[in-house]
């Protein structure tokens, strides 16, 4: 009966302690800090902002977007970056399907809604992670089209996963704008 006892309680804490790996987004406890920096280079730390998209925020954000959020995007945090005791932006991870898996995208803004930057981690395509190539996103807003050949340039061979990474950078712009972002105006 001991070592049954044992056996649960030891299975009981091994899944206790690696249920934050199997959920979407960063896997060391919900901040992924050299992703964050690499958005946000100057801050000196990330404080994670819980989130919930429910209701009139849901049905707005989706209207915006044109199509459902996904069931993991409804409880991602937000993190906030502080720099010098300020915030200076805001973070949040959504996820973008691809023919060979899916990776993580990590979007940053700064408190005027504008991206200062794009993250991607798990890709499949290494060319879309490339920080030459996720450049381009910065200065987009809410507002921005997000469109392979008009303000956003493909990857060769890569059109379609160019322009699903777009919508999926787009999406967490929208949420950003919609959430964290309209509390600070």
């Amino acid at each position: 009966m001991k070592r049954m006892t044992k056996a649960i309680l030891t299975l009981g804490l091994t899944l206790l302690l690696t249920l934050p790996s199997w959920s979407h987004g960063p896997d060391d406890g919900g901040i992924n800090q050299a992703i964050l920096k690499k958005i946000f280079p100057t801050a000196t730390n990330f404080v994670t902002k819980p989130m919930k998209i429910e209701g009139a925020a849901r049905q707005a954000i989706e209207k915006n977007l044109g199509a459902k959020l996904e069931g993991h995007d409804l409880n991602s945090p937000a993190f906030v970056a502080v720099a010098k005791g300020k915030s200076i932006g805001v973070a949040w991870a959504t996820d973008v399907h691809f023919p060979k898996g899916s990776a993580d995208v990590f979007v940053g803004a700064n408190l005027q809604g504008k991206i200062v930057g794009v993250a991607l981690d798990h890709s499949s395509i290494v060319s879309l992670a490339q920080p030459s190539y996720l450049k381009q996103y910065q200065g987009k807003t809410s507002s921005s089209k997000f469109k392979v050949g008009t303000d956003v340039q493909s990857v060769e061979k890569y059109a379609k996963p160019s322009q699903d990474l777009a919508n999926a950078v787009r999406r967490a712009t929208v949420v950003l704008s919609r959430t964290i972002l309209a509390k600070t105006k």
